[in-house]
């Protein structure tokens, strides 16, 4: 049966690496491509929906992303937009209120990731950011042991700063 449906709001702690590389297309134009791996443990609290059963998540615990980048540059500040691949590993669990009706999902999971940010060159070699990113790992649908449909749709938002050093 339908037992509603069940929204978090997740947060937590995320921890990452990037490495890139950026090309100079114009004075102002900036091209790139960028890879992040990183560890993060963001979860929300249960969630209980109309009839009794509670839907939990927490994602982690780690991603990845592979972007390109296209850029604008004026002065020290770097304006950018982005957008790639993601993936991330994902717990989720509804638990049901009668024998069989418990759902879960603990796998990684592939999406896409679309942001954007900006820099600031503190010297030649280091760059100060604040970056956005939304990323979406579509829906995942399936069965409970009683034959009771269950569908987990997830997607994620960061909004993180960084430091950039340049080799």
């Amino acid at each position: 049966g339908d037992h509603g449906t069940a929204s978090t709001s997740p947060s937590g702690f995320i921890a990452s690496a990037t490495v890139g590389y950026n090309y100079m297309y114009t004075p102002n134009i900036l091209i790139g491509i960028e890879g992040d791996l990183g560890l993060l443990n963001v979860s929300a609290d249960d969630k209980v929906v109309f009839d009794g059963h509670v839907y939990k998540t927490r994602f982690g615990p780690w991603w990845a992303t592979a972007r390109a980048r296209l850029g604008y540059t004026s002065g020290n500040l770097l304006g950018y937009v982005t957008g790639g691949a993601a993936v991330m590993g994902v717990d989720e669990v509804s638990l049901g209120n009668t024998p069989g009706e418990t759902a879960t999902n603990a796998s990684s999971r592939a999406g896409w990731v679309l942001g954007a940010g900006v820099e600031y060159a503190l010297s030649s070699s280091t760059t100060a950011k604040l970056e956005y990113l939304h990323l979406d790992f579509g829906t995942m649908n399936g069965l409970s042991a009683n034959r009771e449909d269950y569908s987990f749709s997830n997607t994620l938002n960061i909004v993180r700063t960084g430091i950039n050093f340049k080799f």
